[in-house]
């Protein structure tokens, strides 16, 4: 089972532009059609 490790580390954490982009990523992610895994920290 394939497993994402999302770890979010941005001061700037509402405003930030990489967190946007990961978040539209593990969205996408989550629709994948296997079995899959999902980890997240925030820091």
């Amino acid at each position: 089972m394939p497993t994402l490790l999302r770890i979010d580390s941005s001061p700037l954490y509402n405003p930030s532009v990489s967190c946007e982009l990961t978040a539209t990523f593990v969205t996408q992610w989550k629709t994948y059609p296997i079995s899959t895994s999902l980890i997240c920290t925030t820091g």
